[in-house]
This record gives structure tokens, C-alpha cells and sequence, in this order.
């Protein structure tokens, strides 16, 4: 899912982030990086001097915050909520945990 873009130096620079947390750096169209990530991580692009770096923090204002910096010096920065079908994911998985830790324990009281 696409979060955001930046056009920097006639790039644009995608930033996609996908329910399993995989993050991905597309430029011009062109996929440069894939990383997985919970809270954050660096993506560099050699080719181009580019870092983009994303920060998100748990259990916070549920938003994600994009850091791209070219030859070292932040060049755009933008905050961006997460999206509301991702939360909602990631609730029912923890619903679902919760519910068989239950299931698993009232189980072996009996």
C-alpha cells in the first residue's frame, strides 16, 4: 500500500508499506529497497546518495515518520498515519492471541 512521495532532483521517491510490515523504496518507478520493519528502518540508495529512513513508534500516535536525506542533510520530511485497515489487522491478531492464551489456559485448569 502506498503511504507517500517525494519528488526530489526530478525522482519520485515512493514509499510503500504493506500489512506484514514489509517497507518498500520504489524511484522512477524502479524498486530500490524492500525491508521489513516494526519500528523503523534505513533505507539507502547509493546510486542516487538518497536515505530514506522511517520511524514508527509502538503504542503511540500511530503515525509514521519518513526521513529522506540526500549527501547526509534531511531533504523532506513528512508524518503519516498509518492506515486505518492495517490497525484493524493487527488488532484482530491480537484479539486472536489474546483469546487462545485464554482457550490454552482454561483448558488446562480442567
Amino acid at each position: 500500500m502506498k503511504y507517500t512521495e517525494f519528488s526530489i532532483d526530478q525522482n519520485k521517491i515512493e514509499f510503500h508499506n504493506s500489512i506484514l510490515r514489509k517497507e518498500t523504496i520504489l524511484i522512477s518507478g524502479s524498486k530500490i529497497s524492500e525491508k521489513y520493519s516494526i519500528t523503523g528502518t534505513e533505507h539507502k540508495i547509493v546510486k542516487n546518495n538518497f536515505k530514506v529512513v522511517s520511524e514508527y513508534k509502538l503504542f503511540a500516535d500511530r503515525i509514521v515518520n519518513l526521513l529522506i536525506e540526500k549527501n547526509g542533510k534531511i531533504v523532506e520530511e513528512e508524518y503519516v498515519p498509518t492506515n486505518l485497515k492495517q490497525r484493524i489487522y493487527w488488532m484482530k491478531i491480537r484479539l486472536l492471541t489474546k483469546l487462545s492464551g485464554f482457550i490454552n489456559c482454561y483448558i488446562s485448569t480442567k
